[in-house]
């Protein structure tokens, strides 16, 4: 069996780090996914999204079907499939 390292398989990014609290705008250009966002069965509950106006470049944010975000924060990690678009 080989072994490969993450990184060698995929690219690895840490998830949006906003500067002060975002502030949730109705009008907003984007929508962040959040650890609170997910129900106890790890599925993305999409309707909770906060609409905001990002401060930095979003689209090294974004993320695109087929991306996997890995909740690494708090007591439960779980890796999640985003599966649209």
């Amino acid at each position: 069996m080989k072994i490969f390292s993450l990184k060698t398989l995929a690219t690895i990014q840490v998830g949006y780090q906003a500067r002060a609290k975002i502030k949730e705008d109705a009008h907003g250009t984007h929508r962040l996914i959040q650890g609170k966002d997910f129900d106890d069965s790890h599925t993305l509950q999409m309707d909770e999204l906060v609409s905001f106006f990002p401060e930095r470049k979003p689209e090294l944010y974004a993320v695109q079907k087929g991306d996997v975000l890995f909740q690494a924060r708090g007591t439960e990690h779980f890796a999640y499939c985003i599966t649209t678009d």
